[in-house]
């Protein structure tokens, strides 16, 4: 019997990238992507798709990254929703910056595909625990 693949989105200007973090991301049968070009439509985009975890490009036009990650948080339909920021850019301030914001992990670009879905299984099992502290029954 199988099991229907957990769907994760990219946030990501750059189509280029998508088909990269697609090919990493087949190395695990249990993912399928989905991918949001515009982040303007980030928070609609989460809301249709129902991911398991979402991945945000940090720079990208118009709306950055900490922004959707922003809104992702402030909108009660998504706020719940593990996230991950993925960037070129690797120093401890702007980590820090993406982590304060609401991500819950950082990449740097372009990932491993052993360390992403590493990352990916980490971050979902962190999520099923935290569901399942908030829904056991009291001691």
């Amino acid at each position: 019997m199988s099991t229907a693949p957990i769907p994760i989105l990219l946030i990501d200007d750059q189509p280029l990238m998508a088909a990269a973090m697609r090919r990493l991301l087949a190395t695990a049968p249990e993912f399928a992507m989905h991918y949001c070009q515009d982040p303007c439509r980030a928070v609609a985009e989460v809301g249709a798709a129902l991911p398991a975890a979402v991945i945000v490009d940090m720079v990208m036009p118009g709306v950055g990254g900490l922004e959707v990650i922003r809104r992702l948080r402030d909108n009660p339909g998504t706020a719940t929703v593990p996230i991950v920021m993925m960037s070129s850019i690797d120093d401890p301030f702007t980590k820090a910056e993406a982590l304060d914001a609401g991500a819950d992990d950082y990449l740097i670009k372009l990932p491993d595909a052993q360390e992403l879905v590493a990352r990916l299984r980490a971050l979902l099992r962190r999520a099923r625990w935290g569901r399942a502290a908030v829904t056991a029954p009291p001691a």
